[in-house]
């Protein structure tokens, strides 16, 4: 390990159309960083991403997506809160997140309903999919899910749930995995102050994940806790536990992972943000300690102009994997990087439309 000098380079271009009963998006872009003093020297990502979502009905509600994304291989979808950008989003990737110079063309989509049946109880369902198309050494990677049940309000912001779901993917090893989880449990989501600065909201549930004839049984839940500081300030802590597929790492992963976040306005130009994301656990049905994953990252930036600004962010970010674990083609099993830089960012738009007087 040792310190060198590094040169970054970001850009994006979107455009995006809201209706009533349509939303629609494109985006392309990039970021590059140049090490001068490395074997290694160039670290780039680009992508290119579309989505639509159309609203079929009011009542019931039902609406339908699609979308398709170019991008890199990244682990952020192992952190709460922190999950991969859906195809249609406008968010670069973050470069201390990229795992590999290679890239992958992603599909995804699906439809959903929700019906009110009374005053307290509500029915949902979803159908939804994601791919994966090969390239270079990596093969395609398919998933779905699909799922309904019944919502119960006990009272304000409490509620108990009932339903199924059920998740599958198809890797491209030809290994098949299976998630069948009982979504029963209480949920909740409400203020936990007279002012109302500060919320708690979480979930429970269940599931039992079948991988050829091996079947895991787990407990799984999620839980938010934020907390308003002042006008400008937040803190908030989230925690999930639970089982997800994804494209990187070609086996289901069993995580516990948590996110703690603290930022706002030091005055109406300064803004000072942070973040300690953590995500432990197995990938794969053989071991029950195969990888952890860390990232701290803070930013202070100032700005100068409306669409002008200056700042200094430092980074951290490690993971290791053990052997066992089957990684997408290119993924390194352990990656320990940190960094402090210095940026220049503006943006100017390039067509808005006038509303109407």
């Amino acid at each position: 390990r040792r310190a060198t000098a590094m040169s970054q380079l970001s850009g994006n271009l979107s455009y995006s159309l809201s209706r009533e009963r349509v939303s629609a998006g494109a985006s392309a872009g990039g970021s590059a960083r140049y090490y001068p003093s490395v074997n290694r020297d160039l670290l780039t990502a680009r992508t290119a991403t579309a989505g639509v979502s159309i609203r079929l009905l009011n009542k019931p509600e039902v609406n339908v997506s699609q979308s398709a994304a170019y991008a890199p291989y990244t682990l952020s979808g192992m952190f709460p809160g922190v999950e991969e950008p859906p195809s249609g989003a406008f968010d670069l990737p973050e470069l201390d997140l990229v795992t590999s110079d290679e890239h992958y063309l992603g599909y995804s989509g699906g439809i959903s309903l929700r019906q009110q049946i009374s005053k307290r109880t509500t029915f949902d369902s979803e159908y939804a999919y994601g791919s994966r198309d090969a390239s270079g050494d990596s093969g395609r990677f398919f998933s779905q899910q699909a799922g309904a049940g019944l919502g119960f309000e006990i009272s304000k912001g409490l509620g108990f749930r009932v339903g199924y779901r059920y998740t599958g993917a198809e890797y491209a090893n030809r290994m098949r995995a299976e998630n069948h989880s009982a979504d029963v449990g209480l949920q909740m989501n409400r203020a936990l102050s007279l002012t109302r600065r500060t919320s708690f909201s979480f979930s429970t549930g269940s599931f039992a994940a079948v991988q050829e004839n091996r079947t895991r049984y787990q407990v799984s839940g999620n839980a938010t806790l934020n907390h308003e500081i002042g006008r400008t300030w937040h803190a908030a802590l989230s925690y999930q536990r639970g089982m997800q597929f994804l494209d990187t790492i070609t086996q289901p992963v069993f995580s516990d992972s948590a996110t703690v976040t603290f930022g706002g306005l030091i005055n109406r130009r300064i803004q000072f943000n942070s973040s300690l994301r953590a995500s432990f656990g197995a990938a794969g049905f053989a071991n029950d300690d195969d990888y952890d994953t860390y990232q701290g990252l803070a930013t202070l930036s100032v700005a100068l102009a409306r669409s002008l600004a200056v700042g200094v962010a430092y980074s951290h970010y490690q993971y290791d994997f053990d052997n066992g674990t089957f990684l997408a083609p290119g993924v390194p099993r352990q990656v320990h990087r940190q960094s402090v830089r210095a940026y220049i960012s503006t943006w100017l738009p390039v067509f808005q439309r006038r509303r109407r007087p």
